[in-house]
């Protein structure tokens, strides 16, 4: 099954929509090659259009170009070339300097456009500022996790929270082209760091000026950064707020009579609440790293000072038995003042047996488009309540249907994403200070791990996020496919997983609006030069009709005395509207006017036919076979006496 969907799609962005054709990277290469030549067409239509004028203003100078001005089937190739020899030949004439080098800037832009504009254009239509394009994902059925085994449930959420930490090692803290190659609508998610009061009962919280109290928060992310593609303008923010607290407030008596056992920590009425503490040292040496949870279905069972309302709750232990340290560390969570010499030198141990801190997480959500908010609320819930949270949710928080499937995925995707679930199941390697563990058990750490590691936490929480969210649509290998069933359809809609966008490297995503206005653009360019060459033709062919119509009519005349005797010119008889449109059609041609006789008016009489034995004719008389121009007298010649000899007429050319 194709996890991307090919073909023309919206891409929803904060404040705009984005319309792609998302093809696959050969079908994008043959589709912008045709733009590209339809472009070039275009150009070359302008090109073609302006090449008459330039081959008029050319210097006169040059006898080649003169003649290739006169010539109408050289291409524009040839007098490109031969113009730039004569720049070269003249360079050194001022007379047509400036004009030389007008021509040749004028030609050159052409040259230029017709090859940067045709690769300009079609590398503009990719959305070539993004290495990898956003595509949507395809199928009709999502997967998700709901209503499967707690087994399946577990081990799926493990291997989850596995791959969120590895991205969140490879794109949140060594975030480089090389160690994120991220398919994900987002690489990484942003927050802030602050400092804050305690979120708990004032007494069980350590504030010592050391900054124990760790606040971190998301700005207002938009679904368009978690890959929601949707036309909403929801927003999530999302928050961890962590405390050192004192082990003296819910220290008691061992609970057990297990041999080791030093004594129990209590954190409420529930028996999950106890964490019987031991001294491991020499036994199992290295970082222990426990959280126990809030229970959702008994919420009271948690100590009372330790609840949050809007808020999950988890208590973290952490026990570094036999780690030593090559300096004294301050930090409350992993104080180290202990000294121990070795033989290699003096090194410094954990102050206590155990530490421990409680967090709290929280998410919010709001609408941007209507500005109303929601309140800060447990991203942990179960059915029921999540049925009574959307029940008193604010007027105008889910404004539509795209608000509703937005707010529907989001409420899905939060579930195990608090720290007890980014703990759960990975001990230790839950820890980056584990991660900096070197030979014979001697650690180097920052100035502030306590935050580091909360910080660490809340990273791969977003990154769970992220997963999640791109998992609905695209099962990865690291999911068992046991663990998935179809999205409910009470969920707004059956379709869920096409409102999920990711990246993929092997398409391409083509500006569907410029697109079409590059095809309708060059469509018309090319419809206005063909019919400018159809119209060009028409004219041409009808000019020779007009000129038939106009033209005198050649007869023969009737038999006479004498051999070879030439035809007679026939002057048609023609209006006086006629003859003014003649003359304007021959001023526009350049030819000079040929007086017509008017209408009504005889035409003139015919030269005599000289004998074969009479002397040739004068150079000034006409010969036979040329034009005969009428005599500019209007007035009407003595008619032809009937005589065998008759008398010489008037000259028609004008002679004397």
């Amino acid at each position: 099954m194709s996890h991307v969907y090919t073909g023309i799609w919206n891409e929803n962005l904060p404040e705009r929509t984005r319309h792609h054709l998302t093809v696959s990277d050969s079908t994008a290469f043959a589709i912008l090659t045709v733009v590209a030549l339809m472009i070039e067409f275009a150009v070359m239509s302008c090109w073609f259009e302006h090449y008459p004028l330039l081959r008029r203003l050319l210097p006169q100078r040059l006898q080649d170009l003169d003649k290739l001005k006169c010539a109408d089937g050289v291409a524009p190739s040839v007098v490109l070339v031969s113009l730039v020899r004569f720049f070269w030949r003249e360079r050194h004439v001022g007379d047509d300097r400036w004009r030389c080098i007008l021509l040749g800037m004028w030609s050159g832009m052409f040259v230029v456009a017709a090859m940067g504009i045709p690769i300009a254009a079609a590398w503009g239509l990719t959305y070539a500022t993004e290495e990898t394009p956003p595509v949507k994902a395809s199928g009709s059925t999502c997967n998700v996790v709901r209503g499967i085994s707690r087994s399946q449930t577990t081990l799926r959420n493990i291997n989850l929270t596995l791959a969120a930490s590895e991205y969140f090692q490879s794109c949140y803290l060594q975030h480089t082209p090389v160690s994120c190659q991220s398919n994900l609508a987002q690489d990484s998610l942003t927050w802030v760091d602050s400092d804050t009061s305690c979120p708990f009962a004032a007494e069980i919280c350590l504030e010592t000026g050391n900054a124990t109290i760790v606040r971190l928060e998301t700005p207002l992310i938009t679904m368009d950064e978690l890959g929601i593609n949707t036309p909403t303008k929801l927003r999530l923010k999302k928050a961890l707020t962590c405390s050192v607290i004192r082990t003296e407030s819910f220290r008691g008596p061992p609970a057990s009579d297990v041999e080791g056992v030093s004594s129990t920590l209590v954190f409420g009425s529930n028996s999950a609440f106890e964490y019987d503490v031991r001294n491991l040292s020499m036994v199992a040496p290295g970082y222990r790293l426990t959280t126990l949870a809030e229970n959702i279905l008994e919420p009271d069972s948690l100590d009372a000072r330790l609840r949050i309302a809007d808020g999950f709750v988890t208590v973290v232990l952490l026990q570094a038995p036999d780690v030593y340290f090559a300096e004294p560390m301050h930090d409350l969570m992993f104080a180290a003042h202990q000294e121990n010499n070795f033989p290699s030198g003096l090194r410094w141990s954990a102050d206590n047996l155990i530490n421990a801190a409680a967090c709290v997480d929280q998410y919010l959500v709001c609408n941007n488009d209507t500005g109303v908010c929601g309140s800060w609320s447990s991203p942990e819930e179960e059915e029921a309540e999540e049925e009574a949270a959307f029940s008193l949710l604010p007027l105008g928080l889910l404004n539509s249907d795209a608000d509703q499937q937005a707010w529907d995925m989001v409420r899905y995707v939060l579930t195990s994403t608090s720290v007890h679930y980014t703990i759960y199941g990975r001990g230790s390697s839950a820890l980056l200070a584990q991660r900096s563990l070197f030979s014979q058990n001697q650690e180097s750490l920052g100035s502030r791990p306590w935050r580091d590691e909360v910080n660490g936490w809340f990273g791969v929480s977003l990154a769970k996020l992220q997963l999640s969210i791109h998992a609905i649509a695209r099962p990865t290998p690291f999911l068992p496919l046991d663990a998935f069933q179809a999205f409910p359809p009470d969920a707004g809609t059956l379709q869920l997983c096409k409102m999920v966008k990711s990246r993929e490297a092997n398409y391409t995503n083509i500006h569907w609006p410029g697109f079409i206005a590059t095809v309708v653009v060059c469509g018309l360019i090319g419809l206005i030069r063909v019919s400018h060459n159809v119209f060009n033709t028409w004219k041409i062919d009808l000019r020779p009709s007009l000129q038939q119509n106009s033209a005198p009519l050649l007869v023969n005349s009737p038999p006479s005395s004498g051999h070879g005797s030439p035809p007679i010119m026939l002057i048609p008889v023609i209006s006086q509207q006629q003859q003014q449109q003649q003359q304007q059609q021959q001023q526009q041609q350049g030819a000079p006017p040929i007086p017509i006789t008017q209408a009504g008016s005889p035409p003139p009489p015919t030269p005599p036919i000289p004998a074969l034995t009479s002397p040739p004719p004068s150079p000034s008389s006409p010969t036979p076979g040329s034009p005969m121009a009428p005599s500019p007298s209007p007035s009407p010649s003595p008619p032809v006496s009937p005589s065998p000899t008759p008398a010489a007429p008037s000259s028609p050319v004008g002679l004397p």
